[in-house]
C-alpha cells in the first residue's frame, strides 16, 4: 500500500509542478511534439532549431518563475508579465541567432550552451539573493533533484522499453520509431517536470518549509562520504599532477603547447561544483579542501590563462580559446573572492552569469570574436606570403609547411563555424573537404599532416612506422615534356579506410586507343599501358617504393625532384613517374599522388 501511496504522491507532485511552472511545461510539451514529428520524418532535422528554442524557453521560463517566487510572490500580474517577457526573450533570441539555420551547428551550439548555462546558474542563484538560504543549499538541492529525476527516468525508460519489446516480439511488431518517441517523451517531458517537482518552494529567510522541502535541502550522508573520502582526494591528486606538470615545464614547453587548455574548463567547473557541495559538510577533509583548493586553482588558472593568451599569436583566437581564457579569468577572480572576501558565495554565480551572457552578445561574443580573429589571422599569413593581392587569392605552392598549417587551420575553423560566407576573397560555395582548397590556395589542406611529431623531443625516430615524402615545396623545378604523348595526374590509395585497387583511364595517341591502368591493391602496385587488345605495352612495377626506398622517419621528408623521379622503358615506349607525395606504412598500406608521363614509340 505504501508503494501506491508514494507513487500517487509523486504523480501529484508532478501535476503540481505543471501548475507551478505552466510556461515551462508548455515549452517542454512543444519540444516533445516537434521532436516526435522530426523522428517520423525519416530522421529529418526539420525542427531541430525550433526544438532547441523550446528547450531554452523551458529553462528561461522556470528561471523567470524563480524571480517571481523570490521577489514578487503573490503578485499574479507580475508573474504573467515575467512570462510574457520570457516569451519575447525567446522570440528575440530565435530571430537574432537561430532563424537563419536549418540545423544545430557550431555557432548555435556554442551560443545556446552558454545561454543555457547562464539560465541554470541563475535559477540556482536567485533564491539565495538577500536570503538566509545559502547558494550552496540551493545548489545541493538542484544537484540532488537532477540525479534523482535522471535515475527515475532511466528506470522508467528501461521498464517501458522492456514491456514494448516483449509486446513487439510476442504479439505485434511495433514500428522502431515508437522507441524513440518514448525516449523523447520521458527525457523531454517527464524528466524535467519530475526535476521541477523536487525543487522546494523556498520560503523567504528559510521559514515555514514543509517536511518534504526540508528533506530536499538536506545533504545526504552518502553524498558527504562520496565527496569527503572519494571525490576530494581524487581532485587533490589531479591538482597535484597539474601543478607538477606546470612547474616542471615552466622553462619552455608549458608555454609552447596547449595540453592543459582542454582540461582547464572542466577542471574549473568540477572544482567549483565540489566547493559548493562541500560547504555544508563539516568533515576535516572538506574544511581543508575549502581553504586550500581556491588558492591552488588561482595558481593554475593564472599560469594557464597567461599561456593561452600567448598561444593567440601562434594560431589566433577561436571561440574555444575565448572560453578557455574566459573561464581562466572567472577562476582567477572567483578564487580571489573565495580566498579573501567574506560572504563570498553570491558573487561567484553572479560573475558566472554575467560572463556567460557577455560571451553571447555581439560584437564581443565568442563566435564573432573568433571569426574576426581568424579572418585577420589568415589574411596576415596570406599577405606575408604574397597570396592576397587586391583582395584576391594568388596560389603559392612554395609556402612553408608551418604557414600552410596556419592557413589550413584558420580556413577550417571558418568553414566549421559558418564563417566562410563572411570572407569575400574565398570563392562562392567554398568547400574545404573537396578540391576547392587546393584549387584556391595551390596546396593541399593536409600537406602539413604529421609535422607535429618532429617537434616532439620524446619521440624516438627508430619507432616510426611510416615514411612520408613529398616534393620540396621550396624548390622550383621544370619537367621536359618533349616526346611525351600523354600526361596523367594519378591519385592512389590503399589504406584501412579507403581503397581504390584498380583505375583504368582510356586515352588515344594518333587515333590508336590505349588504357592507363593503375593497380594499388595488396598484391601489386603498378602502372601499366594496355593497347586496344588489352595487351600490356609497358608495365612499371612500383612496389620498390614501398620497401626500402624511403627511410621511416617521424616527419615529412621534402626531397628534390631528382630523388622522386623514376622511369621504366622498353621497346614499346616509356613511363616516367614523379612522386608528388607518398605515405607508406609498415603494415603495407600506402597512399599518394604522382605525375605520370607516357611516351610510346609509334
Amino acid at each position: 500500500m505504501n508503494f501506491y501511496k508514494k507513487s500517487a504522491s509523486r504523480i501529484m507532485h508532478v501535476s503540481q509542478a505543471i501548475i507551478r511552472y505552466p510556461l515551462s511545461s508548455l515549452c517542454f510539451l512543444i519540444l516533445v511534439l516537434l521532436a516526435i514529428v522530426s523522428i517520423h520524418s525519416d530522421g529529418s532535422t526539420i525542427f531541430d532549431i525550433e526544438t532547441l528554442a523550446m528547450l531554452i524557453g523551458g529553462i528561461a521560463a522556470f528561471t523567470g518563475q524563480a524571480i517571481y517566487e523570490r521577489f514578487f510572490r503573490g503578485n499574479q500580474l507580475i508573474r504573467w508579465g515575467i512570462y510574457i517577457g520570457v516569451i519575447l526573450f525567446i522570440l528575440l533570441y530565435y530571430w537574432l541567432f537561430l532563424r537563419n539555420y536549418t540545423e544545430i551547428n557550431t555557432p548555435t551550439y556554442v551560443r545556446s550552451s552558454a545561454l543555457i548555462s547562464a539560465l541554470v546558474v541563475a535559477y540556482i542563484w536567485i533564491p539565495s539573493i538577500k536570503n538566509k538560504l545559502s547558494f550552496s543549499t540551493s545548489f545541493t538541492t538542484i544537484i540532488k533533484g537532477y540525479f534523482i529525476s535522471l535515475l527515475f527516468s532511466i528506470v522508467l525508460e528501461i521498464g517501458i522499453l522492456s514491456i514494448l519489446t516483449a509486446f513487439s516480439l510476442l504479439i505485434f511488431d511495433l514500428d522502431s520509431r515508437v522507441y524513440f518517441d518514448l525516449t523523447v517523451l520521458i527525457f523531454g517531458l517527464f524528466a524535467p517536470l519530475y526535476f521541477l517537482s523536487y525543487i522546494p518552494l523556498y520560503q523567504i529567510n528559510g521559514k515555514g518549509l514543509s517536511e518534504k522541502d526540508k528533506q530536499a535541502i538536506l545533504v545526504p550522508k552518502f553524498l558527504e562520504i562520496l565527496i569527503s573520502y572519494i571525490i576530494m582526494p581524487l581532485l587533490a591528486a589531479y591538482s597535484l599532477i597539474l601543478l607538477l606538470y606546470i612547474v616542471s615545464n615552466l622553462g619552455g614547453q608549458f608555454w609552447n603547447n596547449n595540453l592543459l587548455e582542454p582540461l582547464l574548463v572542466s577542471y574549473v567547473i568540477i572544482g567549483f561544483i565540489i566547493l559548493f557541495l562541500s560547504e555544508r559538510i563539516e568533515s576535516k577533509s572538506a574544511v581543508i579542501f575549502n581553504k586550500s583548493f581556491p588558492k591552488i586553482l588561482l595558481v593554475i588558472a593564472t599560469l594557464q590563462t597567461t599561456a593561452s593568451l600567448l598561444k593567440i599569436n601562434q594560431f589566433g583566437l577561436t571561440h574555444g580559446r575565448y572560453y578557455v581564457i574566459m573561464f581562466g579569468v572567472f577562476a582567477i577572480i572567483s578564487s580571489i573572492i573565495y580566498s579573501f572576501v567574506q560572504n563570498k558565495q553570491n558573487y561567484v554565480p553572479a560573475l558566472f552569469v554575467i560572463m556567460s551572457i557577455v560571451s553571447i552578445i555581439p560584437p564581443i561574443d565568442a563566435i564573432t570574436v573568433g571569426l574576426n580573429a581568424q579572418i585577420n589571422f589568415a589574411e596576415d599569413i596570406l599577405r606575408e606570403n604574397n597570396m592576397l593581392v587586391d583582395n584576391t587569392i594568388v596560389k603559392n605552392e612554395d609556402i612553408s609547411l608551418s604557414d600552410r598549417e596556419k592557413v589550413a587551420s584558420s580556413i577550417e575553423y571558418l568553414y566549421n563555424t559558418d564563417g566562410v560566407k563572411l570572407v569575400d576573397w574565398l570563392p562562392n560555395n567554398f568547400d574545404i573537404y573537396y578540391e576547392d582548397f587546393e584549387n584556391t590556395f595551390g596546396f593541399n589542406h593536409y600537406d602539413y599532416t604529421f609535422t607535429d611529431d618532429s617537434n616532439n623531443q620524446d619521440f624516438d625516430s627508430n619507432t616510426a612506422e611510416y615514411a612520408i615524402v613529398s616534393l620540396n615545396d621550396n624548390e622550383t623545378f621544370s619537367v621536359t615534356t618533349e616526346n611525351t604523348d600523354q600526361f596523367f595526374y594519378v591519385s592512389i590509395n590503399n589504406t584501412e579506410y579507403v581503397s581504390v585497387p584498380e583505375q583504368n583511364v582510356p586515352f588515344d595517341i594518333n587515333n590508336d586507343d590505349f588504357i592507363l591502368q593503375v593497380l594499388s591493391d595488396d598484391q601489386s602496385f603498378a602502372i601499366k599501358v594496355l593497347n586496344n587488345q588489352n595487351d600490356e605495352t609497358i608495365n612499371f612495377n612500383l612496389k620498390f617504393l614501398l620497401n626500402d626506398t624511403f627511410e621511416y622517419l617521424p616527419e615529412v621528408q621534402q626531397l628534390p625532384i631528382d630523388d622522386l623521379t623514376f622511369t621504366e622503358e622498353n621497346q614499346e615506349g616509356s613511363i616516367k613517374v614523379i612522386v608528388k607525395n607518398l605515405e607508406t606504412y609498415a603494415d603495407g598500406t600506402y597512399s599518394g599522388k604522382m605525375y605520370v608521363f607516357v611516351s610510346l614509340n609509334n
